[in-house]
């Protein structure tokens, strides 16, 4: 178990170090940066085909689970 943990670690520091770097960008930026775009977010995902897709998919499963 431990020795599984040691090796995620290993294989995976480098996301660590990154998520590091960008706690560092959002404290030194003036607007918070998980949301500062989400209206725009928002819309982009209205537009693309891909997400209406999977959201008539999801109420189609829903409507026939009933």
């Amino acid at each position: 178990m431990t020795g599984g943990s040691i090796l995620v670690l290993l294989y995976g520091r480098h996301v660590l170090r990154g998520l590091r770097t960008l706690r560092i960008q959002q404290k030194t930026m003036p607007t918070p940066y998980t949301f500062m775009q989400i209206d725009e977010i928002r819309a982009a995902r209205n537009r693309w085909w891909l997400s209406r897709l999977f959201k008539w998919i999801a109420s189609w499963r829903k409507s026939s689970d009933a």
